[in-house]
């Protein structure tokens, strides 16, 4: 159970992307949460290891985005009673992949994997923690504010201000509902809000 005064993972990585992470620091958390799920993978099967390894020479500029992908092909083939490691690792080449908008989506699916392998989301958030060099437990409920500007219908404009914890809320609310494309848009249009808030 984490302390009360802890972040959550998500909160860790929206921190991190307020605070102007970048694509290649979002990969490497990534990267960092799928390592740690590798002890749920069989020790001959190299190929989650190789996947995570060529998603960080990406990240540091020493592979190819081809690259990636083939390593990210392989994994299709590996079999273990963890599917869900395998899924944290295939989430790390998906963000390599992925538009500015979405690298951190794959970033917190890394830590749903890795939570449903068994770990702790304390041990989680400490890895995040160290990876992105943050100790601190501020900035989710900090007043940050994002402007979020949205039409409604044909005639109205509306805008208002969230808090980083407000726009994570309503994303979570939007991401699970059944509004159907409305309530996809207005959730991608709130991961974009997110690289805005200053």
């Amino acid at each position: 159970m984490m302390k009360t005064n802890m972040m959550t993972p998500k909160q860790v990585i929206y921190t991190a992307v307020a605070n102007g992470a970048t694509r290649q620091q979002l990969v490497l958390a990534a990267c960092a949460v799928a390592r740690l799920c590798l002890p749920a993978i069989p020790a001959e099967e190299d190929r989650p290891l190789i996947a995570i390894e060529t998603a960080e020479k990406w990240a540091r500029g020493e592979a190819t985005l081809e690259q990636v992908v083939k390593a990210h092909s392989d994994l299709f083939n590996v079999l273990c009673s963890s599917s869900a490691a395998v899924c944290a690792v295939s989430s790390t080449c998906y963000a390599t992949q992925s538009g500015v908008s979405y690298i951190s989506d794959h970033v917190i699916y890394s830590t749903e994997y890795a939570q449903e392998v068994g770990l702790s989301e304390e041990s989680i958030v400490t890895t995040l923690q160290k990876h992105f060099g943050s100790k601190e437990t501020v900035g989710a409920t900090e007043p940050v504010k994002a402007t979020v500007t949205m039409g409604i219908g044909n005639q109205v404009n509306v805008s208002f201000s969230l808090t980083l914890s407000e726009v994570m809320a309503l994303q979570d609310v939007l991401s699970g509902g059944k509004g159907g494309k409305k309530q996809e848009d207005l959730a991608k249009y709130l991961n974009t809000a997110l690289e805005n808030i200053g």
